[in-house]
């Protein structure tokens, strides 16, 4: 007898937000970042859901993306990331 199962939250959204994802996986790569289709959908929907939402329209902004993508998928690397950027606002700056 054929067996049904379910699929996780990360693989439903895979089949509806595929161009999302892949946007998301091509800016994390452009940033020197290996990061899974499903971690994507997974860090994406927990960021969505902050709002209320099941999945929010991805932003025009790439490096704005990138930045609400790493507040949930490694603090650590966002620390470190975020301390990097103000550094260059500020040298931009003087």
């Amino acid at each position: 007898m054929p067996r049904l199962t379910l699929k996780s939250w990360a693989e439903y959204q895979e089949d509806y937000y595929s161009e999302d994802i892949t946007r998301m996986r091509q800016i994390c790569h452009r940033k020197g970042f290996e990061v899974t289709r499903e971690d994507i959908a997974e860090a994406w929907g927990n960021y969505s859901r902050k709002f209320g939402a099941g999945w929010l329209t991805l932003p025009e902004d790439d490096e704005e993306i990138f930045l609400d993508l790493l507040e949930q998928l490694d603090e650590e690397v966002e620390e470190e990331l975020v301390e990097e950027q103000v550094l260059a606002i500020a040298v931009k700056e003087d």
